[in-house]
């Protein structure tokens, strides 16, 4: 992770794109389960996460799911 997105990034941001694996995707749900976090906090990580173009947001509502973008934690 670049040091301008690191600045930005808090510490469950950061663990989740060091642990993510290439081609997974990561619903909200299993964010919160794995932070221990609400699901509004999981969201508000996964959406800064997205407009940063580090992970791609795929599907609606419930649906919603997450992806490394291609060279996205490098």
């Amino acid at each position: 992770i670049n040091s301008t997105y690191h600045q930005r990034l808090n510490f469950r941001q950061v663990r989740f794109l060091r642990d993510a694996k290439p081609r997974e995707f990561m619903p909200v749900h299993d964010y919160q389960r794995s932070f221990k976090v609400s699901e509004i906090t999981a969201c508000r990580d996964l959406a800064l996460l997205s407009q940063l173009g580090l992970v791609v947001k795929v599907g609606r509502a419930r649906a919603t799911r997450y992806i490394l973008a291609a060279g996205g934690a490098t």
